[in-house]
């Protein structure tokens, strides 16, 4: 309501030549004389699952520079007294908003990407370290606000100002060349599902009206029923992912079922589909929310959204049976970490070397302990069982030909990046039709609301 006519922010993402194609700082006054200036990144795993047709002429920069850039310019040349940072890069990966917190450049942060369900009571502080290269003048108050998944809740924080004392070319400031200083905060998270009231006092009016009635269509939205699940669908379990390999969940055959389907009716004529003949569905494990399940009964459009939280694009293509041996080779390396690949339609056995099975119960967790060092995870080792091996591997029950393509559906994160680092794939893949626009959630809800059911596909 502060900036009605800012329709996008985001510093670090230009045209080929480096201009800004978006907004990167607003400067905003909530009272009188105060300044709040905001400007807003991307993260670099948030850039590399942004639709390809959506990245088309446009380059990307690092998102910590951009960021200090515009702090400084809303600092310096705005004189805005405190400065906020809206960030879709996450706090716990690589690269990650810690890292941006630390510069000092900002009051708050108020950080995307990752999908936290955790509702702390309040947000952290991440003090700079003391550098004398320090981007500001003096570093700022520094919250980072983690944020919440699935539009479940709220992040806050309300700044007490005080007029200033310190110095800055010659006029009375602190914390760079505004007129007002933080003295004091107080910060939080709210549940969508909690009293809006907890921010008061001094929440104004229009952000409590506002709040209100995302909360009011949120719900209606979410709460719709579309159609009925006849049985539990289990998403994976985390602790056995030699069973989840060799025969997915319920849950993950359920959702490729439905990906296949639709995505094939809505890219192929049906003359086209009737010849592709039984595909192959590659999939990650983390495609579902942790924890995620369908249970039994109505299904609500809030229920698919959940469990499936990613918008990645969803793509046919055709994969050369080599390049397929290389992800069952890639994805057995990775029981140990969360992201390996499930491959519906594509059977295959996995054991310790010497043909010696891999129980369907073996505790992860507790291989995960006992790794050493040593490579022994990556290199597709169990601890003090040695290597994994995968064989007879099939497709709809036939041997695996490698000259041979397959028809395929997957998703552009699965193939851009988790698999991008395979050799196979250069002559391993082609034609590829890609389903830009629909979210995985959204083809789903699409598939129930047609079908009337979801339910755990058949397909090996």
């Amino acid at each position: 309501s502060y900036a009605p006519s800012v329709k996008m922010l985001c510093a670090n993402i230009t045209d080929k030549e480096g201009c800004p194609v978006l907004d990167r700082s607003v400067v905003l006054e909530p009272l009188p004389g105060v300044r709040v200036g905001v400007t807003a990144v991307l993260g670099p795993e948030a850039w590399d699952v942004t639709p390809t047709h959506l990245r088309e002429n446009l380059l990307y920069s690092d998102y910590v520079s951009a960021a200090v850039s515009s702090a400084n310019h809303l600092r310096l040349e705005e004189r805005c007294d405190v400065i906020v940072c809206l960030s879709h890069t996450g706090v716990n990966k690589a690269f990650n908003d810690r890292s941006l917190a630390a510069t000092g450049a900002f009051d708050i942060i108020f950080s995307g990407h990752e999908h936290h369900e955790e509702v702390l009571p309040e947000l952290p502080i991440i003090r700079p370290p003391f550098s004398t290269d320090s981007p500001t003048s003096l570093p700022r108050l520094s919250l980072l606000s983690q944020g919440l998944g699935n539009g479940m809740g709220v992040c806050w924080a309300r700044l007490r100002l005080s007029a200033a004392t310190a110095m800055c070319d010659g006029e009375d400031v602190m914390n760079g060349c505004g007129r007002w200083s933080v003295v004091g905060h107080e910060s939080g998270m709210t549940a969508m599902d909690a009293s809006i009231d907890v921010l008061e006092p001094g929440c104004e009016p229009e952000v409590v009206h506002l709040l209100e009635g995302y909360r009011s269509r949120f719900e209606g939205i979410r709460n719709e029923v579309i159609g009925q699940c006849p049985e539990l669908l289990q998403g994976p379990d985390d602790d056995r992912p030699a069973a989840f390999v060799a025969k997915g969940s319920p849950l993950h055959m359920a959702f490729c079922g439905a990906f296949e389907l639709e995505v094939r009716s809505r890219l192929f004529t049906p003359e086209e589909a009737a010849a592709l003949g039984p595909g192959v569905v590659l999939v990650n494990r983390n495609m579902c929310q942790t924890g995620a399940c369908m249970r039994a009964g109505p299904i609500t459009v809030g229920a698919i959204n959940d469990a499936l939280p990613f918008h990645n694009t969803l793509m046919a293509l055709q994969v050369r049976g080599s390049y397929l041996l290389a992800i069952i080779e890639w994805t057995k390396t990775k029981l140990c970490s969360s992201n390996f690949i499930f491959t519906r339609g594509v059977g295959f056995q996995i054991a310790l070397s010497g043909n010696k099975p891999i129980p369907d119960d073996l505790s992860i967790s507790e291989e995960i302990a006992k790794c050493s060092l040593n490579g022994e995870q990556e290199a597709g080792w169990l601890a003090g069982k040695g290597p994994i091996e995968a064989s007879d591997v099939r497709i709809h029950g036939s041997p695996l030909e490698e000259a041979t393509w397959y028809s395929c559906l997957t998703d552009e994160y699965v193939i851009g990046t988790l698999l991008a680092g395979l050799p196979e794939r250069r002559g391993g893949v082609r034609e590829i039709r890609k389903l830009d626009g629909p979210s995985p959630a959204s083809v789903v809800v699409d598939f129930v609301r047609r079908h009337g059911v979801l339910k755990k596909d058949d397909v090996p």
